[in-house]
């Protein structure tokens, strides 16, 4: 599930992640080095028994034991934690990246763009190719069609309803995220049982991932990306949950904002 709380606790979280990260690639760094060290040490015992051959040999039993000792220590306690923390530091810098811009974006444009935008950074981290990003009415039962992205909207899909409502109870399998509460990957679309069809004009769907955004028990937003080239991951589902959990209070926050200012507007008319 999405995580409930606000985005500065979002923030400090993904903050401690950081500075975890940093602390582990170094520690991964000692234990290469340890491991080349014990390797050596290994090497140069075994070469004592050896001592009567001539240089070169010993050279070539040095290197076969470094290799022998070194590669798998390497691989198993360094190296592949090491690359496993490489690519969670960089993913991490990436949402924090995504997040400031989607705050800049806000600041000098409307709600809409805004939705747009967001998608936009979501399907550029993702690899997606179609997204959605659409609001739940305090009922929970009916899903007010807000914002598809860029590409969705120009490449992809034609198909007629920003702005419109529909009925949960009609909405396919992408539905179930509201429906269970949960996030949900489908990479095999095609093989659902309960997909339903699609409307007229909508882009085809090969894999999908949806997630729903909570507040105070309620849903409050949709939010899905489809179409990777590949198939989606849990890694998928951290970005899209992050980026998406942080837009929806930019996104209040814009809402909020829209209304004081319309309030303020009925006002001056009244009184003029």
């Amino acid at each position: 599930m999405v995580n409930q709380s606000g985005s500065d606790d979002g923030q400090q979280a993904d903050d401690l992640k950081n500075r975890r990260g940093r602390i582990s690639v170094g520690f991964n760094l000692v234990i290469m080095i340890v491991g080349i060290a014990i390797a050596e040490i290994l090497a140069m015992i075994i070469i004592s028994y050896f001592i009567s051959l001539d240089y070169y040999q010993l050279v070539i039993i040095d290197t076969s034991i470094m290799a022998i000792i070194i590669i798998p220590w390497l691989y198993i306690f360094s190296i592949s934690p090491l690359l496993k923390q490489i690519r969670q530091q960089a993913q991490a810098e990436s949402i924090l990246q995504a997040r400031q811009r989607i705050m800049e974006y806000a600041s000098a444009h409307g709600l809409s763009d805004l939705l747009e935008y967001t998608l936009n950074e979501i399907e550029a981290l993702t690899e997606s190719t179609i997204s959605f990003f659409h609001f739940m009415e305090t009922d929970q039962k009916t899903i007010n069609l807000q914002a598809w992205s860029t590409n969705t909207l120009q490449n992809m899909c034609k198909a007629e309803g920003k702005g419109s409502h529909y009925d949960l109870e009609r909405a396919g399998v992408w539905a179930d995220a509201v429906r269970q509460r949960k996030p949900i990957i489908h990479n095999d679309y095609a093989q659902q049982p309960n997909r339903k069809g699609l409307p007229e004009g909508h882009a085809s769907v090969v894999r999908e991932m949806v997630i729903p955004i909570i507040r105070e028990d309620k849903v409050v937003a949709v939010l899905g990306s489809g179409n990777k080239p590949r198939d989606y991951t849990t890694n998928d589902l951290e970005i899209i949950s992050k980026i998406g959990d942080f837009a929806w209070d930019v996104v209040d926050h814009k809402q909020a904002d829209i209304a004081i200012q319309e309030s303020e507007e009925k006002f001056h008319t009244l009184i003029d």
